[in-house]
């Protein structure tokens, strides 16, 4: 059977990147965890001022604002080890070929197929599109080598996904 459609993805450390940093951008507990440690850092530091100890001040004050910073530097630098102890992916070509209802992606590392409906969310950026089987997986699909109708297939295609369920956690009272 002939594909639809068609689309090849190099992945090198920017593509890796992007995908690593729009993975986490759906996790909210994770970016909850990074700004309240920052607001804890503030109420910290106010709490310091506020009982006149300039020692602990000064430092807390120092974090809260280097807190940043040193966020996004360990995050690059976490994510350059993690990409250069993973050899397999460096200049890895996939080509993923889109069919009616499943893709099918292939690249030196083997071949896969995945039906739609099996797909957790496509996640879309400026850029690129992120086809995601699970929460922490995806298949690139850079916009810049979407052929023509792509773009709009891969849409129409997020449309049919379901919402992910929302676990609900009650507290059970024991009497």
């Amino acid at each position: 059977m002939k594909p639809l459609y068609m689309a090849q993805t190099e992945t090198d450390f920017e593509e890796y990147k992007l995908l690593c940093r729009t993975l986490r951008r759906q996790r909210k507990r994770f970016w909850y965890i990074v700004i309240m440690t920052g607001v804890l850092l503030v109420a910290l530091a106010a709490i310091y001022w506020a009982e006149k100890n300039l020692t602990g001040g000064i430092i807390l004050t120092a974090c809260a604002a280097l807190y940043p910073v040193l966020f996004v530097l360990f995050d690059h630098i976490s994510l350059k080890r993690s990409y250069q102890q993973n050899s397999a992916l460096h200049g890895l070509v996939t080509t993923l070929s889109f069919y009616e209802d499943h893709m099918e992606s292939k690249s030196r590392l083997g071949h896969s197929s995945l039906a739609y409906n099996k797909l957790f969310r496509i996640v879309e950026t400026d850029t690129h599109f992120y086809l995601m089987p699970a929460y922490n997986q995806a298949y690139m699909v850079k916009k810049a080598n979407c052929g023509e109708g792509l773009t709009d297939f891969l849409r129409e295609v997020s449309k049919t996904i379901p919402l992910p369920k929302r676990q609900v956690f009650r507290r059970h009272r024991r009497f």
